[in-house]
């Protein structure tokens, strides 16, 4: 999986910076830029997880992309464990440099490295089932909080500006909102541990407590103030 990944980012970023700039716009020194995941959003109507991630950040000479990420995350996985009704719900905040090189005047292929870090808790339900057929099933609670993890990301975009005005194709309309996806591949620093059972399944903004390396896609819209 590392050895793939290499050789993806490689070679994005061999074509990214080869790439002739051939856009028709003036390059402004500051762009600022808010970001919001929709596919996230989308969870909001699922009954195994619920999303939200926005974000904000500035473009430095239209290459440069400094940003910010908040999230917040309800993750109910199904068969995390036999017996054990799951949740881990929490918050997390991202924070990175990346740079993304115009391909044409409307797309823009980029690489980002970013440093995360969440805090969250986790509760549930243990049914514990009877086999004599005369008791009913035990029920018990737990609730555990103020856990923390930190990770890092590296992660690949691909970026599509909007036109707005056919019509008009250097109108300043048509580099107001674009609409893109990433691939990003993180790796576990640190995580809370527990001697309780069950242990930490889940981490918001992360994925599963136990891999020590993920990867996820994510869908954005992204607006250039």
């Amino acid at each position: 999986m590392v050895r793939r990944l290499f050789a993806i980012t490689s070679l994005m970023a061999t074509t990214a910076l080869a790439a002739q700039d051939t856009t028709i716009y003036k390059r402004k020194l500051l762009t600022p830029q808010l970001y919001w995941d929709y596919g996230k959003t989308a969870t909001l109507w699922t009954n195994f997880e619920k999303k939200t991630e926005i974000g904000a950040g500035v473009l430095l000479f239209e290459r440069i992309d400094l940003s910010a990420e908040y999230g917040l995350a309800t993750l109910n996985p199904r068969n995390a464990f036999e017996n054990i009704d799951y949740t881990a719900k929490g918050s997390y905040f991202r924070l990175g440099i990346g740079y993304l090189a115009s391909i044409d005047p409307r797309n823009k292929l980029g690489l980002e490295a970013r440093y995360a870090f969440a805090n969250y808790q986790d509760s549930g339900d243990i049914v514990y089932a009877t086999t004599s057929g005369y008791n009913t099933d035990y029920l018990r609670n737990f609730s555990r909080e103020d856990f923390e993890a930190t990770w890092t990301e590296i992660n690949l975009v691909s970026q599509r500006y909007l036109t707005l005005i056919k019509s008009t194709p250097e109108h300043w309309a048509n580099r107001l909102l674009s609409i893109g996806l990433k691939i990003r591949y993180r790796m576990l620093i640190s995580s809370s541990k527990t001697e309780t059972i069950p242990p930490i399944y889940a981490i918001p903004g992360y994925g599963r407590a136990e891999s020590n390396n993920l990867t996820a896609l994510n869908f954005f819209i992204r607006a250039t103030l």
